[in-house]
């Protein structure tokens, strides 16, 4: 993930408190996710991947102070235990991880109702994180729905070729 040219010294993070900015974002992620994915975010080089990035954030930015647009809030829990526990025949989820496993499913659906529904002309980019960003016939039951790929793994849709490599 990395890319800095061999003449910038390997601190140039903290020489330009790229650290500070770090700690900022960690602390306003509201799940354990978010702050893993602050932890792996390193200075990015390339102007390719900077100018789609800045672009990327633009459109939230803009999106977000849209007066006719409401982002959903809603809660991210981290299944991946209990998922990876649950694979092994007899063991089952407790009722306090089903009930977070029902709340992210929920908000992930809002998510991608909010993602889904963006003016294409006007947020491109931001439209193509959604998964599904072509027409649904029916995403009120979208997390019931049979063929529903959040659980399959996502492309890279609308990024830079020289960023599709890096890990989420």
């Amino acid at each position: 993930m990395l890319r800095v040219m061999a003449f910038y010294p390997s601190n140039i993070e903290s020489k330009i408190d790229f650290t500070v900015i770090r700690d900022e974002l960690h602390r306003r992620c509201a799940s354990s996710l978010g702050r893993e994915r602050v932890d792996d975010m390193r200075m990015e080089t390339d102007y390719e991947t900077v100018s789609h990035l800045l672009a990327l954030t633009d459109q939230m930015r803009s999106a977000q102070e849209d007066p006719m647009l409401t982002f959903p809030r809603g809660d991210i829990h981290d299944m991946r235990e209990p998922i990876a526990r649950i694979r092994i025949e007899g063991l089952f989820l407790d009722e306090a991880e089903l009930d977070a496993l029902r709340h992210t499913l929920s908000y992930a659906a809002e998510l991608e109702t909010f993602f889904g529904g963006l003016d294409s002309a006007k947020y491109a980019l931001l439209k193509n994180l959604s998964t599904f960003h072509t027409a649904s016939a029916d995403r009120k039951n979208f997390p019931l729905s049979t063929g529903s790929s959040m659980v399959t793994s996502r492309t890279n849709k609308g990024t830079p070729a020289s960023s599709q490599n890096r890990s989420r």
